[in-house]
């Protein structure tokens, strides 16, 4: 099998029994890999309503076809599990180059069942694979893990994902972290890994991935990595990354403030990117493959957190441990980034949890006695600080925030519901959805819960500032999905709605299912391939969709057209939808909290707005081929995309639709 490694490794820690499983390409070519292919099998090899914390969760990383090839970009992880804070599916992806080390071992995918009887870890040398003690670990930070693992193995190559104390003591939301500073983050994967009492997993490669076309692939490479240099923007997103993105939210109303309750925020120069250029950037950093190195290192040579250095850190982390808490201070925030990565805790919602914390302190749910004598005043970073360790060891207050913001709301009680701002279980992404209506429909209907990166929408929210405006119609070659009505709605909308300068009113709910549909089905298919979604959206169409189907095909031989492709990533987008309704989840669960519906935003550039949901969920329903009212997957649409025997199980379960999708005049 071209671009695969062509093995499955299968792993029982329960019975200490590993076994390698030849690749099946016919599976393969209906989910792809990673994302996709992760999907699938969580959805088969597992029962409805288990624990998400039990032994009979599963665990599944996976490398996508191109993920280790020359592809630009293409480092990209998928890591999947029934997650602990949603009860839904749970995927999270982490670039570096733990994926493509996985591949030179020769697997394309890990299933871990079960759980280990001790401490342990997996060590994959090739076609050496087995568990080993991990005793001397357990208890020890995602960076003195890594740093034992090398020494203790004699590799510096070798590539480890690990979890922290976090992810030991089941904190929901803990992640697995690689490359020291990049996460598999989120839905709370780390937790699951701990609850099956691994540690981590270290891998070292020394085989190739063989290319069915090497010549052409090489011309695919070079025409996508042409289109990315070229592109006006990539000089500007090269150098800055996503740390570019705090003055522009906070310009344009996008930026979460105090907890979502304001959008005007005064020390917003103190952290934006050029102070972090100017004052803690040392060199930018790339992950593996990529020519837009959009990482940085970073080191912090004066005043209290002098010493304090590491990678990063991303808009994200800025958002969710600064604007978020109310916190200007950036040495504090670069602190508060190293103390997640080192203890394995996803910094958004980390941010969630605190901000929440402090809302409820402002309005005085909690005190200082439920706090240990800290005062949580927005922007007090040394309280950030010391919740940060709390949540991380569970104790005190942070045994209750290391549930998530939902759950933590209902154990305190006393209103708090009412700042827990979550949706799935988890806390809001980092953009203020009242003023970007297409992250409102996105945080609403997404499988995974509130994530930005399920569809990252350039086209809705890209300001001139960030370069030369980008025309898209003309790279819009293809489908949405099987659907020719569907396709000519895409094709008018875009021709209505798109001009030179801006693409859509982003604050208008008008237009924006028809796009979240499109980049959805665009975002499936660049997680299940192994390309960051990076170069293609940030760096507007730097990376374009022809570009990754020619390295795709020369990749695999398989000559894949755009309708197979699409139809692929909308078949991986319905086993998710299924995954979810079987688990119980439905219409009621594609909401936002009451703050975006029916509390207009009190300033800032998108004052006295609230999000318009109804219409725009409906929309993006029956443009899925669900039924619009309900968001039951229908028959006629699973058996479009070859999903009959789960349709059947639905149906069994009284949880497919009974009509077909109502388009209610949205296509004609």
């Amino acid at each position: 099998m071209s671009g695969y490694a062509g093995q499955i490794l299968r792993v029982d820690l329960s019975k200490k029994k590993i076994v390698k499983e030849t690749f099946n390409d016919r599976f393969a070519r209906k989910y792809l890999g990673a994302r996709g292919i992760n999907a699938k099998i969580l959805y088969d090899e597992i029962k409805p309503g288990v624990d998400s914390l039990s032994k009979d969760n599963i665990l599944l990383f996976g490398a996508g076809p191109l993920c280790g090839t020359l592809a630009p970009s293409a480092s990209r992880t998928t890591a999947t599990a029934k997650s602990p804070l949603s009860n839904g599916i749970g995927d999270s992806h982490a670039g570096g180059h733990f994926g493509p080390e996985l591949k030179y071992a020769g697997y394309d995918n890990i299933i871990l069942y079960g759980r280990a009887e001790e401490p342990s870890f997996l060590w994959i040398c090739d076609e050496n694979v087995e568990l080993l003690d991990a005793q001397n670990l357990w208890g020890k930070t995602t960076w003195q893990t890594d740093e034992m693992i090398k020494d203790d193995l004699g590799d510096e190559e070798i590539q480890v994902a690990a979890i922290g104390q976090a992810g030991e003591n089941l904190v929901r939301f803990a992640c697995i972290v690689t490359d020291l500073a990049r996460a598999f983050g989120r839905c709370g994967i780390g937790a699951v890994m701990g609850s099956k009492n691994l540690k981590a997993i270290a891998i070292r490669g020394t085989k190739g991935i063989d290319v069915a076309d090497m010549k052409t692939h090489l011309e695919a490479v070079n025409e996508a990595l042409q289109s990315l240099y070229s592109n006006p923007n990539y000089e500007f997103q090269a150098k800055f990354g996503t740390m570019a993105l705090q003055s522009i939210s906070a310009e344009l109303g996008w930026l979460p403030i105090k907890n979502f309750t304001e959008e005007e925020f005064k020390g917003i120069t103190k952290i934006d990117g050029e102070t972090f250029l100017q004052d803690f950037c040392i060199k930018n950093k790339a992950c593996f493959g990529c020519a837009l190195h959009c990482g940085h290192y970073f080191a912090v040579k004066r005043g209290q957190f002098a010493g304090t250095e590491g990678e990063g850190t991303e808009f994200v982390n800025v958002e969710a441990l600064g604007t978020k808490v109310g916190n200007d201070n950036f040495p504090s925030i670069l602190k508060a980034h190293n103390l997640c990565n080192q203890y394995g805790l996803d910094t958004e919602e980390t941010g969630d949890v605190i901000a929440f914390a402090m809302e409820c302190y402002e309005k005085g749910v909690i005190n200082e006695k439920d706090t240990g004598g800290q005062r949580l005043d927005w922007g007090n970073y040394e309280a950030e600080l010391a919740l940060i360790e709390r949540i991380a060891m569970r104790q005190d207050l942070g045994r209750v925030l290391g549930e998530g913001v939902q759950r933590a709301s209902k154990i305190i009680g006393k209103g708090a519901e009412k700042y827990a701002l979550a949706v799935k279980g988890s806390g809001l992404g980092p953009y203020e959805p009242r003023a970007i209506q297409s992250f409102a429909l996105q945080y609403a209907v997404n499988t995974k819960g509130p994530s930005h990166l399920r569809a990252f929408l350039p086209c809705t929210n890209m300001p001139p500032v960030l370069g030369e405006p980008v025309h898209i119609i003309p790279i819009i070659e293809d489908r949405l999905c099987a659907s020719e009505e569907v396709h000519r709605l895409v094709q008018n909308e875009l021709r209505k709605n798109i001009g030179l300068e801006f693409i859509l009113d982003m604050r208008s709910p008008e237009g924006k299912s028809v796009l979240y549909a499109w980049y959805e089905i665009l975002g499936a298919l660049a997680d299940s391939v192994g390309i960051c979604q990076f170069p293609i959206v940030s760096v507007p169409w730097g990376i374009r969709p022809i570009h990754i189907r020619k390295m795709l095909n020369s990749a695999t031989g398989w000559h894949f057209e755009w309708t197979e492709l699409l139809q692929i990533a909308e078949r991986i987008v319905n086993v998710e939808r299924a995954f979810n309704i079987r688990e119980g989840f439905s219409s009621a669960d594609d909401s936002l909290p009451d703050r975006f519906l029916r509390e207009p935003l009190p300033n800032g550039p998108a004052k006295g707005l609230v999000v318009k949901l109804d219409q725009m969920k409906r929309e993006y329903y029956a443009l899925r081929g669900w039924d619009d009212v309900t968001g039951l997957p229908t028959r006629a649409k699973l058996e479009e995309l070859q999903l009959g025997k789960i349709a059947d199980e639905l149906e069994r379960l009284g949880k497919l639709a009974e009509a077909e999708a109502k388009t209610r005049g949205i296509v004609e």
